[in-house]
């Protein structure tokens, strides 16, 4: 009784992977919103991750298939870090700019000039 890997020619697994990942998410999600509730916070979204997936996304490196959210997050940290850094033309508050617009840098900050030095003073060593 149950899975046998020496009869299998690897639909049974594939098909019991897939069952067992689809029960993993569903169950991951539930768990937190059901915690969520109890704590009385506000639903939120849920990540499900690796920190070796995230990792590969980071050094560029080859990915697993087995990733779940792992683009996701990283494409919200970065839309995020966006909104805040980033303005649309003509927009007056990082809230306001919708993702879809072209983006422009924000203004630069006007620096203080420094004042013209006064006396150089050259140092030598010892001959």
């Amino acid at each position: 009784m149950g899975y046998d890997p020496d009869e299998d020619d690897d639909t049974q697994y594939q098909s019991l992977y897939v069952q067992a990942r689809e029960q993993f998410i569903t169950g991951t999600r539930a768990t937190v919103k059901r915690d969520l509730q109890r704590a009385k916070l506000s639903n939120q979204r849920v990540y499900i991750v690796s920190n070796r997936s995230l990792l590969s996304i980071t050094k560029g490196r080859k990915l697993s298939p087995e990733i779940i959210d792992e683009f996701e997050l990283t494409k919200d940290l970065l839309e995020e870090a966006r909104s805040r850094r980033c303005l649309v033309v003509g927009a007056t508050s990082h809230r306001d700019t919708p993702v879809d617009e072209v983006l422009a840098p924000p203004a630069p900050r006007a620096v203080p000039a420094l004042p013209a030095p006064r006396a150089v003073l050259a140092l030598s060593a010892p001959r």
